[in-house]
């Protein structure tokens, strides 16, 4: 609460690779952006690719209900189009915030990919189930739980999860609806943990990482940082991965006064956190 610790810090960009994220508040302010962003381009001899430059508009929880047309970006005289999602470094961003398009990306994702072992792997009754378990962590969970330790869950979207975690290692194992076996049951032969866990280890691992950075580093400010303007409305708002986080610390045992102490110190971090 110290005044003299806080400052202002105004994001445009997210630069990765070949990829350019552009935010801004206004319309105005997202054509200027833009036209500047167009122009040094030209200068450096790039070009922007018309076809996959799309633009989002996201309003606020209040402006939901009533809220204004998407704005009309153009670029090099050309009107891009407007989308409610789109991919961004292999992740779903979507206009209301929501994780539900991203969770059913992922779980696809993840599907092909186990579909794809079906009769080269799973069927194959020579090869030894830890080597299917292996195989499995390292193909079918890397791909559902790609980006996972940025999310912002509900209950609703870990059970989608689990559903299809327990499907596809009842199918590795042959065990059948008729069995009775139950989900602890079916974990403890796979020797996996749940997704849940699997993603508030991974979650917490992520904030360990950007405890450690510099105070500069854009993650760790807007861990630690909030909205200038704005207000969060009556009745239960929308959950904030910093809800999340302390959900997972209090569920693990973590004291608020102490973990970042602990956070700090990468090995004894990683070791709590398995």
């Amino acid at each position: 609460q110290a005044k003299s610790k806080v400052f202002e810090e105004t994001l445009r960009e997210f630069l990765f690779a070949d990829d350019c994220a552009l935010f801004a508040h206004s319309h105005a302010d997202l054509q200027f952006l833009t036209d500047r962003f167009a122009a040094a381009c030209r200068r450096f001899g790039l070009t922007i690719s018309l076809g996959k430059t799309e633009a989002m508009f996201q309003p606020s929880p209040s402006q939901a209900a009533n809220a204004p047309k998407p704005p009309h970006i153009i670029i090099n005289n050309t009107e891009i189009k407007n989308v409610e999602k789109f991919c961004y470094l292999g992740s779903t961003v979507t206009s209301s915030g929501s994780l539900d398009a991203e969770v059913m990306q992922r779980i696809g994702k993840a599907s092909t990919a186990f579909g794809r072992l079906t009769k080269r792997l799973w069927q194959v009754h020579c090869i030894h189930l830890s080597t299917k378990i292996a195989v499995y962590r390292a193909v079918v969970l890397s791909a559902l739980l790609y980006c996972c330790e940025t999310w912002t869950t509900y209950r609703r979207q870990i059970k989608l999860l689990e559903q299809f975690h327990q499907r596809c290692l009842r199918r590795i194992c042959n065990i059948k609806w008729q069995d009775r076996v139950s989900n602890l049951q079916v974990l403890e032969k796979c020797g996996l943990p749940s997704i849940e866990c699997l993603i508030i280890k991974c979650q917490l691992r992520w904030t360990g990482h950007v405890i450690r950075m510099e105070d500069d580093r854009i993650p760790k400010m807007l861990l630690y940082g909030q909205l200038k303007q704005g207000h969060r409305g009556q009745g239960r708002p929308l959950k904030r991965y910093k809800d999340t986080l302390k959900a997972n610390l209090k569920n693990c045992n973590f004291t608020e006064n102490s973990w970042e102490a602990t956070a700090h110190d990468r090995a004894l971090w990683r070791y709590q956190c398995t």
